[in-house]
This record gives structure tokens, C-alpha cells and sequence, in this order.
């Protein structure tokens, strides 16, 4: 993540968004972004849920995947801890096919409780 270059695409939230779907990746890969306060600080879904449970914050040489390859699925019981290069060599492919504006709605009734523990987590 760099300086805003023509052609980055970004996310605007409207006030009483709590989650986005966008792509932040050059491989146009799609994925879940939570707000986290009202100056529309944006994290990684599944990143937030899984620091918020745990307590440990992430560094860059960590990412976090998901068991079933459903980036629309951030339960924690979904979420693997994985390092950077070992997810390079494994090659891992995501099936993003559920994240759609149309089932925005229905993800965030079904983490709604995720949800709220990422707000409180990150609102101390």
C-alpha cells in the first residue's frame, strides 16, 4: 500500500456502512473491509476479527486466510494465521464469488457479533 497513484481504486463508506466489498490488490482480487471509527479508517475484515479475538496484532509478515477459501466466511473458527511467504508458496486460490453488494446484507447479519467485537476491540 502505497501513495494514491491514478487508477488505485479505493472505497468511499457512506455514513451507516459498517462493511465494504472492494479490492485493494492489484490481482482485482475481491475482499471484505471493516470501518473502524467515524474518520473511515478501513481495515481487512477477517484481519480485525481475528486480532480482536485473540489480542495480538498482526505485523507485515503475517496474513490471514481462510480454511474454506470463502473470503465472505470470517468467523473465527474459519481464520488461519499464516505467514507471508508461505502463502506465496502455497499458491492459494480464494473463491470470492459470494462477495457481491446483493449478499452484503446477509454477511453482516451473519457476523454481526464479529462485528461488534472488532468495535469495541478497536475503539480502546
Amino acid at each position: 500500500m502505497g501513495k494514491f497513484e491514478k487508477g488505485n481504486k479505493y472505497a468511499v463508506l457512506k455514513r451507516k456502512e459498517v462493511l465494504k466489498i472492494f479490492s485493494r490488490s492489484q490481482s482485482g482480487r475481491l475482499n471484505l473491509y471493516i470501518r473502524l471509527n467515524k474518520r473511515d479508517t478501513l481495515k481487512p475484515f477477517a484481519k480485525a476479527v481475528y486480532e480482536a479475538t485473540t489480542g495480538d496484532r498482526l505485523t507485515l509478515a503475517y496474513v490471514i486466510t481462510f480454511k474454506d477459501n470463502n473470503p465472505a466466511n470470517c468467523k473465527f473458527s474459519n481464520l488461519i494465521k499464516i505467514q507471508r511467504n508461505e502463502l506465496m508458496r502455497a499458491g492459494v486460490d480464494y473463491d470470492d464469488s459470494e462477495l457481491k453488494e446483493k449478499n452484503l446484507a446477509k454477511i453482516i447479519e451473519q457476523h454481526k457479533k464479529e462485528i461488534e467485537l472488532v468495535h469495541k476491540y478497536f475503539a480502546k
